[in-house]
C-alpha cells in the first residue's frame, strides 16, 4: 500500500471476500490516516444526490467548515464539468494533508452512469498529499483511462490480495501461537487459495479443512463463504442469532441501532466482539463507530431472515428497522425498507416531509424514483404526491410535469387545501413559463387566481403570498400588461416582500 500511494489514485479490484475493505480500514488505522469513507450506491445514479452525499461526508471528515459544499441545483447542469472541478478542488482544499478519501462499493454504480465521468473530472484536481482509494469488484471503467495512460493511478487486484505462503504461516503462528511445519502450512495455503477470511475461520472451526479437502479445488470462495458464514451462525447461542437476522437488515449501524432495533442491550457489545474476532463485521473510521456487515455475510444473514422469520416477523423488523434509519436521517435506507413491506403511508410521509429539501438541492431525479415505487393508485389520491411528482419533472419533461400539476391544483381545490392550491397554481404558470409555447394559457389561470383569492382572500403564509403575488407579477407584466390589477398585486408584492 505505502509503494501503491505514490500515485494519487488506486484502484483495488477482487471478488467478493477478497478483504478489500479491511486491507484499506487496517492500512488507514496502521498508519492514523484521516480519509473521508464514501460508500457508493445505485442512488448515486442521481448526480445531485451523489454531491449532496459527498458533502454530508465532507462536514464529518472536515467539521472545521462551517459552509457547506453547494448543491447541484438545476442552474449548474449547463456546466456540470466546471461544476464538478470546483467541486472537488474545494472538497480537497478542506482536507488535512496527508489524507485519503475512500470510494467502496464502486460496482454498485451502474455501467451507463454518469458517475463515471463525474468521479474521473474529480480525481484530476487531486492536490500533492491527498489519495483517492477506490474499492471495487470490478475493472476500472474506459471513463478512468485517462488516469491509467498518464500515470495516476495504481491498480491492485487478487495477484496483491493474495496471501503468500510466507504471509499465511505468519497468520497461522498469529493464531495458533505456535509454528506448524512447512508441508502443513502449504496445505493451508492451497485449500483456501491465499484467501485471508477462509484462512483465519478455517483455523478456528474443527472440521472445515476436512469439508474444504473433500471438494477439492472446485470449492469456490463463495461456497467457502457461505459454509464459513453456517459456521458461524448455527454455533451461535439463540439471542445472538436474533441480534444477527435483525442487524442484518441495517446497511450500517452503529452500537446504539443495534440495541434499539433488537431490545437487547448486549447488541452493541456484540456486534464489537464480531469485529475484533474478524467474522465479517467491518468497523468504519468515522467519528462515531459504524459498523457493517461484509456484503456476502449480510446477504447470507438475509437469507436466513427470510427462511426463518414469519411473515409478520420479517415485515415487522423490516419496519421497526425503518424507522431507525428514518429517524437517523437516512431516509433513503428507510425508503428501501418502507417499499419491501408495501407500507406506502409510510414512504409518502417520508417523501412529504424531504421534497422541498430534495428540490432546493437539485436531488429530483431521485425524488421522482421514490414516488414511482408508490402505486400509481396510492399517488393519484394523494394531490402532494402529484404535486412534487411533477416539481421534479419541471426540467426534464416540462409538458408531463404541467399534467401532473394542473391533477394536483384541481384536487387541492376540491379537498379545500389553500395552502396545496396556491403552491400548484404557481407551480404551472412556472412550467408555462418554461415551455414558452402558449401564453394564452396565462388568461385561463388568472381568471382560476382570481376565484381562488375570493375564496381563500388570505394566503396561508408570507412566503407562500409572496411566491404566487411572483408568479401574478412576472405573467402580467410580460404576457397582460393591460391586467386591471396589476400595480394592486405590485403592492402586495412589496408588502409580502418586506415581511418575509
Amino acid at each position: 500500500m505505502d509503494n501503491a500511494l505514490k500515485k494519487p489514485v488506486i484502484w483495488i479490484t477482487a471478488q467478493g471476500g477478497a478483504g478489500k475493505t479491511t486491507l484499506i480500514t487496517s492500512y488507514l488505522k496502521e498508519r492514523k490516516l484521516p480519509c473521508l469513507w464514501y460508500q457508493i450506491d445505485s442512488g448515486d445514479g442521481d448526480i445531485a444526490s451523489f454531491f449532496h452525499y459527498m458533502g454530508i461526508a465532507a462536514r464529518y471528515a472536515a467539521p472545521r467548515y462551517k459552509e457547506s459544499l453547494p448543491h447541484l441545483t438545476p442552474e449548474y447542469l449547463g456546466g456540470l464539468p466546471v461544476f464538478t472541478r470546483n467541486y472537488f478542488r474545494e472538497l480537497f482544499s478542506r482536507l488535512k494533508t496527508p489524507s485519503a478519501i475512500v470510494f467502496d462499493n464502486y460496482q454498485d454504480a451502474s455501467a451507463d452512469s454518469s458517475l463515471h465521468e463525474i468521479i474521473q473530472a474529480g480525481l484530476s484536481e487531486i492536490p500533492e498529499g491527498i489519495n483517492v482509494i477506490i474499492i471495487s469488484r470490478t475493472e476500472p471503467p474506459s471513463a478512468f483511462a485517462g488516469l491509467r495512460a498518464n500515470n495516476r493511478m495504481n491498480i491492485l487486484g487478487w495477484n496483491e490480495l493474495e496471501l503468500t505462503t510466507e504471509e499465511t504461516s505468519g497468520i497461522v503462528q498469529l493464531k495458533l501461537q505456535k509454528k506448524l511445519s512447512a508441508e502443513i502450512i502449504q496445505e493451508l495455503h492451497d485449500k483456501t487459495n491465499g484467501w485471508a477470511a477462509g484462512l483465519v475461520l478455517m483455523l478456528e472451526h474443527q472440521g472445515s479443512a476436512d469439508m474444504v479437502q473433500r471438494h477439492g479445488k472446485g470449492f469456490t470462495t463463495q461456497a467457502m463463504f457461505d459454509y464459513f458464514a453456517g459456521e458461524i451462525f448455527h454455533k451461535l447461542d439463540t439471542a445472538s442469532q436474533e441480534i444477527l437476522l435483525q442487524t442484518s437488515f441495517l446497511p450500517i449501524m452503529t452500537r446504539r441501532f443495534a440495541e434499539q432495533l433488537t431490545g437487547l442491550h448486549q447488541a452493541g457489545e456484540f456486534l464489537s466482539e464480531l469485529n475484533r474476532r474478524n467474522y465479517f463485521t467491518i468497523r468504519k473510521p468515522l467519528p462515531e463507530p459504524v459498523y457493517q456487515y461484509h456484503p456476502l455475510f449480510r446477504e447470507f444473514l438475509l437469507t436466513q431472515a427470510r427462511q426463518q422469520l414469519t411473515d409478520a416477523q420479517l415485515i415487522q423488523t423490516q419496519r421497526r428497522a425503518a424507522e431507525i434509519l428514518e429517524g437517523a436521517g437516512q431516509a433513503e435506507d428507510a425508503i428501501i425498507l418502507y417499499s419491501q413491506t408495501e407500507d406506502w403511508a409510510s414512504m409518502a410521509r417520508i417523501i412529504l416531509t424531504q421534497a422541498p429539501t430534495m428540490i432546493a438541492e437539485g436531488r429530483s431525479q431521485t425524488l421522482e424514483e421514490w414516488i414511482k415505487q408508490i402505486p400509481q393508485a396510492v399517488v393519484d389520491e394523494t394531490p402532494w404526491l402529484q404535486y412534487w411528482m411533477g416539481i421534479s419533472r419541471m426540467t426534464t419533461s416540462p409538458p408531463e410535469s404541467e399534467s401532473l400539476l394542473q391533477n394536483a391544483y384541481h384536487a387541492f381545490r376540491a379537498q379545500s387545501d389553500a395552502a396545496g392550491l396556491f403552491l400548484a397554481w404557481a407551480a404551472v404558470i412556472d412550467v408555462i413559463w418554461l415551455q414558452q409555447t402558449d401564453w394564452t394559457k396565462f388568461n385561463l389561470w388568472l381568471a382560476r387566481i382570481e376565484e381562488d383569492r375570493q375564496r381563500f382572500p388570505q394566503f396561508p403564509n408570507p412566503e407562500i403570498g409572496a411566491r404566487v403575488v411572483a408568479c401574478m407579477c412576472h405573467i402580467v407584466v410580460w404576457a397582460r400588461p393591460d391586467y386591471p390589477w396589476l400595480h394592486e398585486y405590485m403592492r402586495e408584492a412589496e408588502h409580502l416582500h418586506a415581511i418575509t
